[in-house]
């Protein structure tokens, strides 16, 4: 169970809730309720994910969401956002450390007030994307969930629109990869303690998207600057880096 609280001048009171089981009936499934609320945000996520599928190494996770968010940067104004997805993940043969992932996801979204209210090019009906994604993992990692040597690799492809249906079309590419080793360790010599140790990480994503995300743009594409759209990074503006 977690929970956390913050209080700031012109955001007022935030917060978030949490509730993870990562062993639910006793059999190594997962379950997650995730609550985040605060002026400008109102998120609501829930999650339950199978290892071992009947006993096999076939994953499940079901996810569906709920998502409120205001928007100060650029006057973008509000916007909701509703759906779920479902994934399923394979082992690739002759390499125990890699998984292939199947996913099929909806997500509707509406837009209100700000920009949204005065830009006549902006459609203020709800929207609706089809998503089909495939990924690619492979993680060697180890002391998860605080990883302290070891790597993983990820690739992944979202096509969306076209014979899928909705809104918009485009194609949407991601790749992410981790590094991390242990420059050196205090203790853990002794049977049943644990070392301390200084880990090092590394950390680099990337992204192309092809096509016209549409009513989709504030979370399909990319940009960086700023703390509350895109990628966050202090010290430069909203969308100042795109």
């Amino acid at each position: 169970i977690s929970s956390g609280a913050s209080v700031g001048e012109g955001t007022g009171l935030g917060g978030f809730i949490g509730l993870d089981q990562p062993n639910l009936f006793g059999l190594c499934k997962r379950a997650s309720v995730q609550w985040q609320y605060g002026k400008y945000v109102n998120d609501f996520q829930l999650s339950y994910t199978d290892p071992a599928i009947r006993q096999s190494r076939t994953s499940g996770t079901v996810t569906a969401y709920s998502t409120y968010s205001r928007y100060l940067i650029a006057d973008l104004g509000q916007s909701k956002a509703s759906g779920g997805t479902i994934q399923l993940g394979f082992p690739v043969r002759g390499s125990p450390f890699t998984m292939f992932f199947v996913s099929y996801g909806g997500e509707a979204v509406k837009f209100t007030g700000g920009l949204a209210s005065r830009d006549t090019t902006i459609d203020t009906n709800q929207h609706f994307r089809s998503t089909v994604g495939f990924q690619l993992t492979h993680d060697n990692r180890i002391d998860l969930p605080f990883p302290s040597a070891g790597s993983m690799r990820t690739i992944s492809a979202q096509f969306n629109g076209g014979p899928l249906g909705g809104s918009s079309s485009f194609q949407r590419y991601t790749t992410e990869l981790r590094n991390y080793t242990t420059l050196t360790q205090w203790g853990g010599e002794k049977p049943g303690s644990q070392a301390m140790k200084l880990v090092f990480g590394l950390t680099a994503r990337a992204g192309m998207l092809f096509g016209n995300a549409g009513p989709f743009f504030y979370s399909q594409k990319f940009a960086m600057g700023g703390t509350q759209y895109g990628e966050q990074l202090r010290g430069y503006e909203e969308f100042s880096i795109t």
